[in-house]
């Protein structure tokens, strides 16, 4: 073998390697993040609610309840091959309201701040919907930005319609929808933000309700197939030679 052709397979298995290994690394590096719940019963006048803050990354899950409200949020990350999920959920049960009570409310919340060494592709889904009952409205928001730019951003607010992200549903008496981008892309490296809520509102007198959301954010990384980066090798390795022949 000579020096070309050992040159040339030692740079075609260092590509192949390298190239095994970046795809064996998770797609996005999460850099801060957090999950936060209100539920406010509101029996009492001036009364707050109660918050929880649940530190990332490790999934975890959190129950806030005040009287006969309550709010439970699952958080799940995780990282298969050139593939990263970040999966929030939340069921929001609030109790029977009385005359003169302020209002009773839930709120969720997942702020998450990740770096993509490489390309990626991304994919947001997700849902709102009302499980029993009747809400004075829900409220649907979902970020994904760069530097304080918009790269896809959905607001919607509704009384019973079923929220799906993506969608423009903003009923007349309630307010107009936001859509900004698309729910599917390509991201740059960089640093991005994540940003879900999912609130419900009532007001005095009404009958117990729930709603339940979730929203998953997929990162994949797009990285050459081990082969095209072989193949690469071989085309730089055979035009050194030909150079080195030409002398």
């Amino acid at each position: 073998m000579n020096r070309f052709a050992a040159l040339s397979f030692w740079i075609t298995l260092a590509a192949a390697t390298l190239s095994i290994g970046l795809r064996s690394a998770s797609a996005a590096i999460l850099t801060s993040g957090y999950a936060s719940a209100v539920a406010n019963d509101a029996y009492v006048s001036g009364q707050t609610g109660d918050s929880t803050t649940l530190a990332i990354p490790l999934s975890d899950s959190l129950l806030v309840t005040e009287g006969t409200a309550s709010v439970e949020q699952d958080v799940i990350v995780s990282s298969i091959g050139d593939t990263t999920t970040f999966e929030t959920s939340h069921t929001a049960e609030l109790g029977p309201g009385h005359p003169n009570t302020l209002r009773t409310a839930s709120r969720s919340q997942l702020n998450l701040s990740f770096e993509l060494i490489y390309p990626a592709t991304y994919s947001i889904t997700g849902t709102s919907s009302l499980v029993s009952g009747a809400f004075e409205h829900t409220d649907l928001s979902v970020s994904l930005t760069q530097g304080g730019t918009d790269i896809f951003r959905n607001y919607q607010r509704s009384a019973g319609t079923p929220l799906v992200v993506g969608g423009t549903v903003g009923e007349a008496f309630l307010g107009s929808a936001t859509l900004i981008g698309s729910t599917t892309g390509t991201l740059s490296p960089g640093i991005y933000s994540f940003f879900y809520s999912q609130s419900g509102s009532m007001q005095d007198i009404h009958p117990s309700a729930t709603i339940h959301g979730d929203v998953n954010l997929t990162l994949t990384e797009v990285v050459p197939e081990p082969s095209t980066l072989a193949l690469a090798a071989i085309g730089i390795v055979a035009l050194a030679a030909r150079r080195w022949r030409r002398r």
